[in-house]
């Protein structure tokens, strides 16, 4: 499928540029807003008698740490609002690229294509279909880079506070992705039938609106009735299915993150000063946020999975009749005359026209 190379193209591959150091730049700010939040905190704090010296402690007062927070919000709020730009404009790209791949093929395959595959199904192919492969480029794809960059700038800020506390939480955010992966590649052939039931129903549908004349003339109606209720009973028993896997993958993940949380603070709540410990506390948090990030985008990577299989059967289509390299030029005058033509339908062993 061509799908599959839309994101070397030049001018998208600027765009996913543009998305992932948004991201990181966005991760960046939260990691400051817990730096800043920390010390201006610690400030307040009276010292720890006997105890260690904090690692970071700059100021007696907490008010320069409170503005710079406030720049710090205030930056992170413009980051986003460009994320969303940034991403909306890598959507229309791919929407652009791909069904003007899909459009131009079409019109090559000619009007026999009806024959060949249904009308609600090309529909789901060309709309639906899409619509899932460019949120594949425009919100998974920046989020996975994002994550794997905006974990490390985390866990390399919190070793300058305490190495033994970022090599403990590295464990845990190495650990978040592998479990999901392992789940997910465990559990996928026991959902993997959603997007085909989901393709199904909605070609169905479609063909009984455009044909409702027609099932009423020849007293179709019940039999069609029973026919898309079968459809929708298979779509929700795979809906279900599939709701259930990814409910346990969020539990898993969530766990992931609050075990890797509590077990630095749990550490550190003896070892380390209070400024310190307050630093760990909010920089343990942001270390799994892009991860908490590109969970949420899972389901993009999801669906586009599905919508990549029929945009290739799609695009893998050839016409039944291939146009001439060299077309013969057409005649001023001809008689058109048929002899010995058969037809039949693809699929069917039946003669529809025989001469």
């Amino acid at each position: 499928m061509r799908a599959n190379s839309l994101g070397s193209t030049l001018h998208l591959r600027g765009k996913l540029v543009t998305g992932v150091s948004t991201a990181v730049a966005i991760t960046a700010c939260h990691v400051l807003q817990g730096v800043c939040l920390a010390l201006a905190i610690a400030a307040v704090l009276p010292p720890m008698q006997g105890g260690a010296s904090d690692a970071l402690s700059l100021s007696a007062s907490p008010y320069p740490w409170l503005l710079a927070l406030a720049g710090i919000v205030l930056l992170r709020g413009w980051l986003l609002w460009r994320a969303e730009i940034a991403a909306q404009a890598t959507a229309q790209a791919v929407k652009q690229e791909l069904r003007g791949q899909l459009l131009t093929h079409l019109l090559d395959l000619g009007p026999g294509v009806t024959l060949r595959r249904q009308t609600g199904d090309l529909q789901a192919t060309i709309v639906g279909g899409v619509e899932a492969v460019e949120s594949y480029y425009s919100r998974y794809l920046p989020a996975v880079r994002g994550a794997a960059i905006g974990c490390a700038v985390v866990l390399a800020t919190l070793a300058v506070v305490d190495w033994r506390s970022a090599v403990l939480l590295g464990i845990f955010v190495v650990a978040f992705p592998l479990l999901d992966r392992f789940w997910m590649r465990w559990q996928m052939p026991t959902v993997s039938g959603v997007f085909a039931a989901m393709g199904a129903f909605g070609a169905e549908l479609l063909d009984s609106l455009q044909g409702i004349l027609t099932l009423k003339a020849f007293n179709a109606s019940d039999a069609w009735r029973h026919r898309l209720a079968a459809r929708a009973s298979e779509l929700r028993v795979e809906s279900m299915r599939a709701i259930t896997v990814t409910m346990m993958r969020t539990g898993i993940t969530g766990l992931v993150t609050l075990a890797g949380i509590a077990t630095v603070l749990s550490v550190n709540a003896w070892r380390v000063s209070s400024g310190d410990l307050l630093m760990t506390l909010f920089l343990a948090r942001e270390a799994f946020r892009p991860l908490d990030r590109l969970e949420k985008e899972f389901h993009t990577a999801w669906a586009a999975g599905g919508a990549r299989e029929s945009i290739r059967a799609l695009l893998a289509l050839t016409p039944p009749v291939a146009e001439p390299s060299r077309p013969v030029p057409r005649p001023v005058s001809a008689d058109i005359a048929f002899e010995s033509v058969d037809f039949t339908y693809e699929g069917s062993n039946t003669l529809a026209l025989s001469s």
